[in-house]
């Protein structure tokens, strides 16, 4: 059954449940996409709550995300008190227009919890705005504090500035948020330096 591709395996579902809003663009969302149709994450017959889920989140999505799991098993992880949140709190596994399946484009569903650095800023970080918060933080788990992708600090930031001052080349200037510590954006400091 795996095999056939996820238009056959959704079809008497979609039959019924195409109309909803959550599920329109199931067939050119990223799972369909992927050859997974409903029958491999919800029970015809039966199945876990109202939603015939054949296992619980996020268990379920951790049968093919293992690379997700394993990063919520790294010492910097995401979720209250550092437990694995319901999936479906930040993504839409019918599918969304949004980058993995988010249930918010541009960084929305971070900010809802993360409103302390939300802005508007009178000084934007470029980086933040082009990249969005995956650009420095892994959404899910990391080795590395503040779950950055690169440590120490500096590394992540020579990512975009590639282009030291000559003032900065002592090692004392190598952890940037040192002096840029309000470095999602700022109000006082294009340099995004601290008042």
């Amino acid at each position: 059954m795996r095999d056939e591709p996820a238009s056959g395996k959704s079809a008497a579902c979609l039959r019924c449940h195409a109309g909803d809003v959550n599920r329109h663009d199931f067939l050119r969302g990223e799972h369909a996409l992927s050859n997974v149709g409903c029958t491999d994450c919800h029970a015809g017959h039966g199945g876990i709550g109202d939603a015939m889920l054949r296992e619980r989140t996020p268990d379920l999505c951790f049968g093919c995300h293992a690379d997700v799991r394993a990063a919520f098993g790294m010492p910097e992880r995401h979720g209250p008190n550092a437990a694995p949140p319901d999936c479906g709190s930040c993504h839409e596994p019918h599918g969304t227009p949004n980058t993995a399946s988010l249930l918010e484009p541009n960084d929305r569903r971070c900010k809802e919890c993360h409103n302390d650095i939300t802005g508007p800023f009178v000084f934007e970080h470029a980086g933040l705005v082009s990249e969005g918060c995956a650009g420095c933080h892994e959404p899910h788990g990391s080795v590395n504090r503040h779950m950055l992708v690169r440590q120490p600090v500096a590394m992540l930031c020579y990512q975009c500035h590639t282009v030291t001052p000559q003032t900065h080349v002592q090692p004392s200037y190598r952890d940037c948020t040192r002096c840029h510590a309000s470095i999602h954006g700022s109000n006082t400091d294009p340099r995004f330096i601290a008042p």
